[in-house]
């Protein structure tokens, strides 16, 4: 996070991951931070000044994501196994800590946690079934609230209450 920048992510008509920044002062142009293709929209975080965790499904239905340390990107990754039908949601509830939410081809929620040495498993985060991609919110040091629509149209929440979920 720096004063005064924004920085705007989405995923282009050919499916690759593109940027466009607010300086303070004026729009930089959108440019493309990598040529590999994703199959979601992404999503992205800050969680610490200068730092951007940018996290998206690739075409083979994982989880990349790509990161800003400060001066430049990395390349993707893969967090974990799993394959998922939904695109990410990202949430950091403390300084180095990143807790990302997908939903599963089960239809379930799934969740794996950056804790600030290593990437946790994915584990199922809730048995009941989605019919959209989750959506994470941290409010507080310690606190994430993850929403959804379940399978019967209404929209759900799941919180973490920093004891448990």
């Amino acid at each position: 996070m720096t004063p005064h920048r924004l920085d705007v992510f989405a995923r282009g008509t050919d499916d690759r991951l593109y940027t466009i920044s607010w300086t303070g002062e004026s729009w930089t142009a959108w440019r493309q931070l990598a040529p590999e293709r994703i199959s979601s929209d992404p999503a992205a975080v800050s969680w610490s000044a200068g730092r951007i965790d940018v996290f998206a499904r690739g075409t083979d239905n994982q989880i990349y994501k790509i990161s800003w340390d400060g001066s430049q990107w990395t390349g993707w990754s893969q967090l974990g196994d799993g394959q998922f039908s939904s695109g990410p949601a990202v949430a950091a509830m403390t300084p180095h800590r990143l807790d990302v939410f997908a939903r599963g081809t089960d239809g379930r929620v799934y969740t794996i946690s950056w804790t600030g040495e290593s990437w946790t498993a994915w584990r199922q985060l809730a048995p009941e079934q989605i019919s959209s991609d989750p959506d994470a919110v941290s409010w507080g040091p310690g606190r994430i609230d993850v929403f959804a629509r379940g399978t019967d149209n209404r929209i759900y929440t799941i919180s973490w209450d920093g004891t448990r979920w």
